[in-house]
């Protein structure tokens, strides 16, 4: 685990094994299927699958990684560092200096 892809090893237009970085080195997968779950298409790119890069206007989207952490007393938590609005700030900015460029639909979360 903690591994991430490197390379393809391609058979005609199969892909025949992933070539995966890990903590213990390079290591090479061999099955009959593959499935691209690495977040950015790495696994199509290296087997030479046409894509398309963001909107296609030089937008791409933003990241969106979220997680929940449970057990936490949420007013002391505030209290200690404050309301978490620095990224709504940054937002707004962004829209003033570009109208219309971005949408971001997830203020406040």
């Amino acid at each position: 685990f903690h591994a991430w892809a490197a390379a393809v090893v391609m058979d005609g237009p199969a892909i025949a094994a992933l070539v995966v970085e890990t903590k213990s080195g390079r290591q090479a997968i061999r099955a009959r299927r593959f499935i691209d779950c690495s977040g950015d298409a790495d696994v199509a790119h290296f087997a030479g699958v046409p894509f398309e890069l963001g909107d296609g206007h030089g937008s791409a989207l933003f990241p969106t990684t979220m997680f929940r952490v449970g057990h936490v007393d949420a007013p002391r938590a505030l209290a200690a560092v404050g309301e978490f609005s620095a990224i709504n700030k940054l937002m707004d900015d962004c829209e003033s200096r570009t109208p219309g460029r971005y949408r971001f639909p997830r203020k406040g979360a």
